[in-house]
């Protein structure tokens, strides 16, 4: 049999001790009605389902709770009948867990408790408003849906959010992406404008809001997630969402984390048809995050997914610990802060060659670009021994893609490529290398532990005494062998204990140097 529970008097009942169980019955707490479970941590609602009757709760009143609401029930809806009414005011002295073993919807969630509040199951729903009176609610590696769509979805008086998690078996010790951004705010903003402020705050205790200004809607039932963490000095761990940061590479040194605050943001918009345009504020712990970085020098940078970019890079603000004015975003991005001076790399997007009557065409573009002076273009026979053939003026300072090619007229001789990016303070990084070969082809197969490498021998001044040799990518010489007449368009090498790796394959044929890259795998 199923109970109704009717709470109809227009002044609070108070229940002591153990709190409410609920055991599929119908719980009403009617308008202007204040129903307070006191009692300290044991003072709980838990709320079950018997067979088929699933325990609810018609709130449309306020519920004063000093312990922890926990949902056991099968569905996630325990409170019916949302409307703009139902409050339940977390206002204990300990602690207070929102869990069980299924999500919860509420109308209006209240935190007024200093020692806080932390979620023990993912994806509650909050449908009013979620008022932070006092205290901080740990999201605990979980999600906190806010369904309202207007900025008024969280208010604050003293209250916050900590997302600082190092969680889902990451370690700080690690560079490997793990998935430490599992503390999330999903604010279901749709097409609505305006300000959107999240009162986050650090695992330190000092306060670090996010604010996103949506100055152009969406279209669709869009959300944007909102996350944060604070890193070890070396920005570990790196994370993975909404996608996986895999270097902190400077302009000059493979590891750039020093010239990067040690804190991440996530800010991901999903389930849009075409998505908003913000202008972001990201705030800092100045006391744990800083890395040892100038306040004034600050700008921010985000990754694509495949390297760091510079948007409009935003304007330090020192004396409230923050960097405002990031303009024109409208995409998912992985957000840090990095020194202006010695920021995360100029971002090549691509390097190409292609011929053109035996003469060879660069060709490499920039996503962004910081105090760029010039490009090298550097070549070698060898792929270890190069010199410079010529020089491209960089841009400078950009945040958008510039394409940028360079001819070399004469190529009768492959040779490798790589592009040399110079600050205007010397400072420099290089791209990829290419191998280009422009001269029509005659091959000669080479087999080394099956692996097939097709060489140009055209122009050939000699078929015998013939040598060949193979380097290691550090240039060492692993294997060398004399061919004292070609007798065929094959050769077969088996060679014991080879590592997979990177190798360079060459072929000198009298005053003919043939050099091929070769991966085993």
């Amino acid at each position: 049999m199923r109970f109704l529970l009717y709470l109809l008097m227009y002044f609070p009942i108070v229940l002591f001790g153990q709190g409410i169980i609920n055991n599929g019955a119908n719980i009403c707490v009617y308008n202007s009605v204040t129903l307070c479970v006191k009692g300290g941590a044991n003072a709980n609602i838990k709320n079950y389902n018997v067979g088929s009757n699933l325990g609810y709760i018609d709130n449309e009143g306020t519920i004063l709770l000093e312990g922890d609401i926990l949902n056991y029930s099968s569905s996630a809806n325990i409170f019916t009948n949302l409307n703009t009414t139902g409050l339940v005011l977390l206002s204990g002295a300990t602690q207070q867990k929102i869990g069980g073993s299924n999500s919860i919807n509420f109308e209006t969630l209240q935190i007024n408790n200093t020692a806080g509040a932390r979620l023990d199951y993912d994806n509650h729903k909050v449908y009013q408003e979620l008022k932070l009176t006092s205290g901080i609610l740990d999201l605990n590696s979980k999600t906190l849906c806010i369904e309202k769509a207007t900025n008024t979805g969280i208010s604050r008086t003293s209250g916050y959010v900590c997302a600082d998690t190092y969680d889902n078996g990451s370690s700080t010790s690690a560079a490997i992406p793990c998935n430490t951004s599992l503390s999330r705010i999903q604010w279901s903003i749709a097409a609505s404008t305006g300000i959107y402020s999240i009162p986050f705050v650090s695992s330190f205790g000092n306060s670090i809001p996010v604010s996103c200004n949506i100055t152009f809607a969406g279209s669709g039932s869009g959300k944007i997630i909102f996350t944060t963490y604070h890193t070890s000095n070396l920005n570990y761990p790196y994370p993975a969402y909404p996608s996986s940061v895999i270097n902190m590479v400077g302009v000059s040194i493979p590891d750039n984390s020093s010239n990067a605050i040690d804190r991440f943001w996530s800010i991901n918009m999903t389930n849009y048809t075409s998505n908003p345009t913000a202008t972001l504020m990201l705030t800092y712990d100045a006391a744990n995050d800083l890395n040892g970085l100038i306040e004034a020098d600050l700008q921010a940078q985000y990754w694509n997914g495949a390297v760091w970019m510079l948007p409009s890079i935003g304007s330090a603000n020192p004396a409230s610990d923050n960097v405002s004015g990031i303009l024109n975003i409208s995409s998912s991005y992985v957000w840090t802060l990095s020194n202006s001076l010695n920021p995360l790399p100029v971002s090549f997007a691509n390097f190409y060659s292609t011929c053109n009557n035996e003469k060879v065409l660069l060709k490499w573009s920039t996503f962004s670009e910081s105090n760029n002076d010039r490009f090298e273009i550097e070549q070698s026979l060898n792929g270890f021994e190069w010199v410079n053939n010529g020089t491209v003026e960089g841009a400078g300072n950009s945040s958008q893609l510039i394409e940028y090619n360079y001819e070399i007229e004469s190529a009768n001789t492959p040779f490798y490529y790589r592009i040399k990016q110079i600050d205007y303070d010397g400072m420099y990084s290089y791209s990829e290398i290419i191998y280009v070969n422009c001269i029509k082809e005659q091959t000669i197969n080479i087999t080394i532990n099956q692996i097939s490498i097709k060489l140009p021998i055209s122009e050939i001044s000699q078929s015998n005494n013939l040598l060949i040799k193979l380097f290691d990518c550090m240039g060492r010489e692993i294997f060398s062998k004399k061919i004292a007449e070609l007798n065929n368009s094959e050769l077969t090498f088996t060679m014991k204990h080879l590592a997979k790796g990177i190798y360079f394959l060459n072929v000198n044929c009298g005053n003919q140097t043939i050099v091929k890259k070769v991966f085993l795998s």
